[in-house]
């Protein structure tokens, strides 16, 4: 859905946007074995032996509603917001859903008056001067599903009977990963924009990181857990790319 107001002053324009999105998945494995053969070497299926059979399925869901809006005046400033909400079954259910907001701003200088003098006379050497400052932050979620719930296989026998056992660390409190970021860029253009110039600098975080197969004492009864929130890490650089038209 887009709304775009008309204002009788045409210095000011507006534009705002909701969008929805749905996402459905589901997977099937099933695998065949044998035991009881004298040797593992014998790959003929029809050697005598004893078939194992196994099957698995699963299923997840997400939802995703962006809204954003940007305004501008004069085309010299402008500003952009936006806000997602993700909901996603691979997590809990106190722990489904995350947000995530991002602004930016811009700021066309050569289009002020008193920058006229860069863009005036025949060669036009100054064409374009902008800043460009940005927050935001996005998620994202593991790749495994049911996490949150406690699984179970069958053991062969324990005491010639029949048997069951854990076959996981159930994860409720498993969080969204977030990745934070800062950036700032400038845009300079020469000879009507014939030579452009981009300059980005930029500082992005990781936290919440979703490590996958970490490694716990043993003496838990598990030697690893299938995904653990831990750990930051931290990116600063910058970007410098050179266009010719």
């Amino acid at each position: 859905l887009t709304f775009q107001p008309h204002f009788k002053n045409e210095d000011h324009s507006l534009m705002m946007m909701l969008r929805g999105q749905l996402t459905s998945g589901n997977s099937t494995t099933q695998s065949t074995t044998e035991y009881g053969l004298p040797s593992g070497s014998i790959k003929s299926s029809g050697a005598p032996a004893i078939p194992s059979f196994s099957m698995s399925n699963g299923q997840w869901r997400s939802i995703y509603l962006t809204y954003s809006a940007h305004y501008a005046y004069k085309g010299k400033y402008m500003a952009d917001f936006s806000i997602r909400a993700g909901g996603t079954t691979k997590f809990g259910p106190e722990r489904r859903w995350g947000y995530f907001p991002a602004v930016s701003l811009r700021w066309n200088i050569i289009d002020e008056p008193w920058m006229q003098w860069a863009k005036g006379g025949e060669r036009n050497v100054l064409s374009m001067l902008s800043i460009r400052p940005s927050w935001g932050r996005v998620g994202n979620q593991p790749g495994g599903n049911y996490l949150y719930a406690s699984k179970y296989g069958t053991a062969a026998t324990y005491l010639d009977m029949n048997a069951m056992y854990p076959v996981n660390i159930r994860l409720n409190n498993l969080k969204w990963q977030i990745n934070p970021s800062y950036n700032l860029g400038v845009d300079l253009g020469f000879w009507n924009d014939r030579l452009t110039v981009v300059i980005e600098g930029y500082r992005s975080t990781v936290t919440n990181m979703l490590m996958n197969n970490y490694r716990i004492p043993s003496n838990s009864g598990f030697s690893t857990i299938a995904v653990r929130n831990t750990g930051k890490m931290r990116n600063i650089g910058w970007e410098f790319h050179i266009n010719t038209n």
